[in-house]
């Protein structure tokens, strides 16, 4: 008996010394607030939350049935699905290859390297160029006009 007076006093110490401010009886009546209300709360929805549970319980039972018998078409489609982005994945690569490429050749053209370069950059290049096509003109137009002066024919 002495150990229970001596458990009990320790106890009520301990009480005492958490709620020496009130804040824990003060805790304790807001829980019991707290848990008031929600009962209160799922009593005046009840029949909502059976309904809504055995919706959930309805739609869970369908989705299982519909896994279990399409899983082979769903497991194909997630495949080709995984399929299609390795694909995709390739095919991105391939486009930053050629654009790589387009940016190169870009380059090289505003630099005026190569005969399209050149085409593009050096006014010198094509007025060499439109001359000798007008000279290679006037050359056809000639031959046309005069081939003996260019080939010559004989049989003995």
């Amino acid at each position: 008996l002495d150990e229970v007076e001596t458990t009990s006093r320790h106890l009520r110490e301990i009480a005492v010394s958490l709620s020496g401010d009130g804040r824990l009886q003060e805790g304790v009546n807001d829980f019991a607030e707290a848990s008031k209300n929600v009962r209160g709360m799922t009593e005046r929805n009840k029949d909502r939350l059976d309904r809504a549970l055995m919706r959930f319980e309805r739609s869970a039972t369908m989705l299982d049935s519909l896994i279990t018998t399409r899983y082979p078409a769903i497991d194909s489609s997630l495949a080709a699905i995984g399929r299609a982005g390795g694909k995709a994945e390739t095919t991105v690569d391939n486009l930053a290859e050629v654009s790589k490429d387009l940016r190169e050749i870009t380059a090289k053209l505003r630099a005026g390297e190569g005969s399209a370069g050149r085409l593009l950059n050096d006014d010198t290049f094509i007025t060499r160029l439109e001359s000798t096509v007008a000279e290679l003109d006037s050359l056809v137009a000639d031959i046309q006009r005069n081939p003996g002066r260019y080939v010559k024919f004989s049989l003995f």
